[in-house]
């Protein structure tokens, strides 16, 4: 770090045992569990913010440093070209998956110039969990909205009640994976109902008969993000509000022109609905090492890793809310540790393999859990007591490892931390956990938890 006020130059630093990639909760998670358990190891925090949060946060880095007002050419040329070379023994990306925007391929998208939206016409490219979220705020101000679906989606109500202590049983867990593995189950068969019920009843009448069918998925619940609202529906059916399913052409410089069945639409302001690159793990971070392919390369038909953590031929390398996890993951390090690509690829097949018979897989619809070969690199095909199981142990001969110590680690063979139980029973505590298949933020919390856990193994295997 630069100790004077001059902008950072290229500086060499001590050694560090842990770099973790972004202060979002997954990276302070790790940092405090290093704090606790990581026995006197240093570590290095990066953030690409002024302020830690993450997906929470995310605006541009002001440098602290400058030694004037008006900086001159060479100290900004320093601070835009200056870098830091860092020794480390391990490094762990903590930048999670929501944080790239996922934009529209539509022609003439960088021609619009937008505005204040209150009592304006506004249009919105999406009908996801953003939209969900915006819609019915915004019909409450604009002058006109119109609202563009490519496929409806299941919605169902948020029952935002007190949890009773019933739903608190871990019985709640396995009704919310029969929703996504028995299709014909009474779960799925319930929620199916609770959500055209409540298109139904918010959207009822003749005269809206059309926009109910349009509104009503052909695919089962779980094949995409179940949405949660209230009030979502009732947005859609304000005679302000237009609901459109024609294919997007072109955006002009004043709107929208849809493809077949509608006229062009002038509006004053549109928002992209249209979620984030969930599928692309770490861009535009570029990872690898010298000589190799990097890490973008090497999942150009989607993310894969061991147990959603370690990347072989990456050693001392690992990720937090990585690969087929959507639970939240870190990495820490020992020697130099890499999985074995045989192990991975066994792990990540018989993963592929539960994955293909939920309905997350189902080629009925598309949904931000798959990448665009259709291979699922968001989500684990289990319950999260099955992943606690998976990661309960470390088995070191899956691993290869080099260094002092390795042959020590190898004869250890199979090695296990404590489980702690507990932690598995408020995860799935109400309805709207078990009909979202989305994460609450106190399961991306206890399973970072998790996984942190895990990886301390790695950090100290004695």
């Amino acid at each position: 770090m630069a100790t004077t006020h001059e902008a950072a130059a290229t500086i060499d630093v001590v050694i560090i045992d842990v770099v973790i990639i972004g202060a979002r909760i997954s990276g302070m998670t790790l940092a405090i569990d290093l704090i606790r358990l990581g026995h006197g190891r240093s570590f290095l925090i990066i953030e690409k913010g002024h302020r830690i949060g993450g997906t929470w946060f995310d605006t541009f880095a002001p440098n602290p440093d400058w030694s004037r007002e008006c900086p001159t050419q060479p100290e900004i040329q320093r601070y835009l070209t200056g870098t830091q070379t860092i020794g480390l023994r391990f490094v762990v990306s903590a930048v999670g998956q929501l944080k790239l925007p996922k934009y529209p391929k539509i022609p003439g998208i960088e021609d619009f110039a937008g505005l204040d939206l209150r009592g304006k016409r506004v249009a919105v490219i999406g009908n996801g969990a953003t939209a969900i979220q915006i819609v019915p705020e915004l019909a409450k101000t604009a002058k006109s909205l119109v609202v563009f679906q490519r496929s409806p989606n299941w919605v169902t109500p948020r029952d935002d009640s007190t949890i009773s202590a019933w739903r608190q049983s871990m019985d709640i867990r396995e009704a919310y994976w029969s929703v996504l593995v028995d299709t014909d189950g009474e779960t799925h068969q319930t929620l199916k109902s609770i959500a055209s019920q409540q298109l139904n009843t918010q959207l009822p009448g003749d005269e809206r008969s059309e926009l109910r069918k349009v509104l009503t998925p052909n695919y089962p619940p779980g094949c995409k993000r179940i949405l949660i609202s209230d009030d979502y529906y009732p947005a859609l059916g304000k005679p302000h509000v237009t609901l459109k399913t024609a294919a997007i052409e072109k955006i002009t410089d004043e709107g929208i022109r849809a493809s077949t069945g509608w006229n062009s639409a002038k509006v004053d302001g549109i928002i992209y609905a249209t979620g984030f690159q969930a599928t692309q793990f770490l861009s535009p971070i570029h990872i690898g090492v010298s000589g190799q392919d990097t890490l973008a390369e090497r999942w150009t038909k989607g993310a894969y890793a061991f147990k959603g953590i370690m990347v072989p031929k990456l050693p001392n390398f690992a990720i937090m809310y990585g690969p087929n996890t959507d639970l939240g993951h870190s990495a820490r390090g020992y020697l130099r540790i890499t999985p074995r690509e045989s192990a991975t690829k066994a792990w990540n097949d018989k993963l592929q393999a539960s994955l293909g018979r939920s309905t997350l897989a189902s080629d009925q619809c598309s949904s931000w859990y798959k990448s665009d070969n259709g291979l699922i690199a968001t989500n684990w095909s289990e319950t999260v007591v099955d992943y606690q199981l998976e990661v309960s142990t470390i088995d070191w001969s899956e691993y290869e490892m080099q260094g002092p110590g390795a042959s020590d680690l190898r004869a250890k063979g199979r090695v296990s931390w404590s489980r702690v139980v507990e932690e598995s029973q408020p995860w799935f505590s109400s309805w709207t956990s078990v009909i979202s298949i989305g994460l609450p933020v106190r399961v991306l919390a206890a399973a970072t938890l998790l996984s942190s856990r895990w990886l301390q193994t790695l950090i100290l295997p004695g």
